[in-house]
């Protein structure tokens, strides 16, 4: 019985100043924080340290006697992957009735590849000092932390305080606890770790059935155990037929696994996997005539019936069980099919608002006059405007072709760009300076020559001359540093006041799409959704693939938010005749010198 075609842009778009850019921005960082958060927070869980080892073993064999006691033989295979001093053996679900005595613990070494390198050694016991339990919760038993804390102490002014815990291999119980601690000389290699113990009463007596309660995998918070296998073998009397169902009654609660009852009278234990802080516990009911030794003190302990209660009991856990699991499989199927329509309306969106689409020639109107082929026929159209060139014969400004080749993402550059279309316009004028070709210093002029400035050219004006140059009618590149080391937030802000400006032409201008920025708005919501639900699914539900599900959803589903917004036909086309004409331009223009002085100056207060 089973027991409990398509171009993609992915160019960083979210950066523009514009309200529309800047709320979609606000949405895809919004989206990022949530599954960024969520995957820190899967990097982190749980909370408290694990053990650095592992059991991938664990075989027990459990003998029910006759007056009622449980003799186990139990092994644990340990994998280590550091040098343990001491290693603890918790017994959990013992009753103030009931007693732990540990006869013996004897370890076996072997290799990496499973061969045996020392033979069995039986462990010698030692007394138990109390002053090791909380020396062995502070060091969680490693070999250095050991070592360290131990020289600590043995530093201290107080005597008392001094802890050592035995060198060489060997064993102590903590009664008090019900504890077994197992210290050890050497764990380079795997260890198995047998222990011989008693359970006394563990067999609880009523007039109708005997019954036993026994976690065979105690509730350890930090250790993980697979593959366990456990036997129980009841003291079945001669010429006496076990019949599953009827005479023998098993149960298991726990981790998923498999409980089978034999017709020997055995019961036979599977589970896979015990997590931290999971147990596994077994529930058997056997005929009470069958424990023909029990002590006066069993019989008076319980009276009355238990057989009929403890069915009834099964009958519900088990009925609870399985509608939790079919809510459970309801719940992930739902949550999977949530999680593709998801991941196909991110498909979909993306195949009609984010992919581009070139025009058909009417969507370059507007640019100069005659359309993007227009802009492009000459040295002074797109290509060169990105770079200050002409663009008023372009009808674009410099930084607008320049947000538009950077996806509507600030950059310094721009505010040189337009500097460079001003002078190329002779609106101003860039002079070098210096004693010499090796210092040469730049000093920039507004021009007597009247011309109607764009809005992005006269904040830019505004800019240098009026916030930088406090009304002067010159400004040198030395003087603009300085401006931008002695007060980066004003600087900050007059960046972010000409990058508004900057972002309102850009909308204007129509050269990206308007209803991708509105879905990828949308999408990046809905990324953040699925990332706080994986969060909420790992913590509330523990389930580790609905977790994973979902958050693989909400990453999906956040880069094609990001990746969603798109130029326009005509941004699309502007682009490339800008891109083209921007490989054909000399690498080694001798006045750039001074644009990359002017986007280096602000680089550094840019409120990106």
């Amino acid at each position: 019985m089973r027991l409990s075609g398509f171009r993609i842009n992915c160019s960083f778009p979210w950066r523009g100043g514009n309200s529309a850019s800047a709320s979609a921005a606000a949405s895809a960082k919004l989206a990022s924080l949530g599954v960024l958060a969520a995957l820190l927070l899967c990097l982190l869980l749980p909370s408290q340290a694990f053990a650095s080892y592992s059991n991938p073993s664990v075989n027990t064999v459990a003998q029910m006697r006759t007056d009622g006691s449980l003799h186990v033989v139990e092994q644990r295979t340990y994998s280590f992957e550091e040098d343990y001093s001491a290693v603890t053996w918790r017994f959990t679900g013992i009753t103030d009735k009931q007693q732990v005595e540990v006869a013996s613990v004897r370890i076996i070494q072997m290799d990496a590849e499973g061969n045996i390198v020392r033979d069995w050694d039986q462990l010698p016991e030692v007394a138990f000092q109390s002053n090791w339990r909380a020396f062995v919760d502070e060091t969680e038993g490693r070999s250095d932390k050991v070592k360290d804390a131990e020289e600590r102490l043995a530093l201290s002014k107080d005597s008392s305080d001094a802890v050592e815990l035995p060198k060489g291999d060997s064993f102590s119980f903590d009664k008090r606890r019900c504890e077994l601690y197992v210290f050890l000389d050497s764990t380079e290699n795997s260890t198995v770790v047998e222990c011989d113990y008693a359970i006394s009463n563990a067999a609880l007596v009523y007039d109708d059935t005997a019954e036993l309660y026994w976690d065979y995998v105690p509730a350890q918070p930090d250790v993980e155990m697979s593959n366990v296998r456990t036997q129980v073998q009841l003291p079945v009397p001669d010429g006496v037929e076990v019949v599953p169902g009827e005479t023998v009654h098993a149960w298991g609660h726990g981790p998923e696994g498999t409980v089978d009852v034999r017709s020997d009278g055995t019961v036979h234990y599977y589970v896979p996997e015990v997590r931290e802080g999971q147990y596994a516990q077994a529930h058997v009911l056997f005929p009470r005539s069958w424990l023909t030794n029990i002590t006066v003190q069993s019989k008076l302990a319980k009276s009355g019936t238990r057989l009929d209660d403890a069915l009834a009991e099964e009958a519900t856990w088990t009925d609870t069980y399985s509608w939790g699991l079919v809510n459970s499989h309801i719940v992930n199927l739902a949550l999977h099919v949530l999680c593709v329509l998801a991941l196909a309306a991110a498909v979909v969106a993306y195949a009609v608002w984010g992919r581009e689409r070139r025009g058909d020639g009417a969507a370059g109107e507007g640019v100069g006059g005659e359309g993007a082929d227009a802009a492009c026929a000459s040295d002074a159209g797109a290509a060169n405007a990105a770079s200050g060139e002409d663009a008023d014969a372009a009808g674009v400004d410099a930084a607008v072709l320049g947000r538009l080749l950077r996806w509507n993402q600030q950059s310094a550059e721009d505010f040189a760009a337009t500097l460079r279309q001003l002078q190329q316009r002779g609106v101003i004028s860039v002079s070098a300076e210096g004693p010499s070709p090796g210092d040469v210093r730049f000093r920039i002029t507004p021009s007597a020559k009247s011309a109607k400035l764009t809005g992005v050219e006269h904040g830019a004006m505004e800019l240098l001359f009026d916030v930088v140059g406090d009304g002067y009618q010159s400004v040198s590149l030395a003087e603009l540093q300085r401006f931008c080391d002695e007060h980066p937030g004003w600087a900050r802000e007059a960046m972010a006041s000409w990058q508004g400006v900057l972002s309102e032409q850009v909308e204007r201008e129509g050269l990206f799409d308007a209803r991708s920025r509105r879905v990828a708005r949308w999408l990046a919501w809905g990324a953040g959704v699925f990332a706080a639900f994986a969060v909420v699914g790992f913590f509330a539900v523990g389930s580790v693939p609905m977790a994973g599900a979902l958050l693989a959803t909400g990453a999906v589903v956040g880069a094609v938010a990001y990746c969603m917004l798109r130029r326009t036909p005509r941004g699309v086309e502007l682009a490339e005749c800008a891109e083209a004409r921007a490989g054909e331009r000399d690498a080694a223009d001798a006045d750039e010198g001074w644009q990359k002085a002017v986007a280096a100056a602000f680089d550094g207060v840019l409120d990106a």
